[in-house]
């Protein structure tokens, strides 16, 4: 396997984290206070691969 993809495939857990909290986060965030807020949910995993490569 690629280990660029296997890096990738194993660190995405914690983008989606990472995005979830920043979505949820009120001050500095999107501020959705409740899952069912969310505008449009498949923004999510765009969020999280956003988070990977900003770190």
């Amino acid at each position: 396997m690629n280990l660029y993809l296997e890096e990738t495939w194993y660190g995405m857990p914690d983008c989606m984290t990472k995005a979830k909290h920043g979505i949820e986060n009120l001050r500095h965030g999107f501020g959705v206070k409740a899952e069912f807020q969310l505008p449009f949910s498949p923004t999510l995993p765009v969020l999280a691969v956003l988070t990977l490569e900003s770190n």
